[in-house]
């Protein structure tokens, strides 16, 4: 025997072989070229050139919308350094009490109720 011991053609016989899902063939000239596998990668090219085009316009209308912001941002800072600086006081701050602060502390503390405050009137 003078056959490679890989050669299994006289000893091994296998039947006909068939595709369980054309679409996983490649095509071997084009004229065996599956028409409907091209119309569907058609369509689904279409879908994604639709949707391409809603985020393009998604995306313009955004930029739009941050160049507004930046304008009213740019204005309102225009506003700011129109407006004329507050007067600071010289008079005793609202934070510091007027009366003992000891004699406050020591005192319970009880919520006015506005029976209360009509009894004192």
């Amino acid at each position: 025997m003078s056959r490679s011991k890989y050669d299994l053609a006289g000893v091994l016989t296998i039947g006909p072989l068939y595709a369980v899902d054309i679409t996983r063939l490649p095509a071997v000239d084009t004229n065996h070229c599956d028409i409907s596998a091209i119309l569907a990668e058609m369509q689904h090219l279409r879908a994604e050139v639709r949707i391409v085009g809603q985020l393009t316009e998604e995306l313009r209308q955004l930029r739009a919308e941050l160049e507004s912001v930046r304008d009213q941002c740019a204005k309102l800072q225009a506003d700011k350094e129109a407006f004329p600086p507050l007067a600071a006081t010289a008079t005793t701050s609202i934070s510091q009490p007027t009366t003992n602060s000891q004699e406050r502390s020591t005192m319970p503390v009880r919520p006015r109720l506005f029976a209360d405050i009509m009894q004192k009137k």
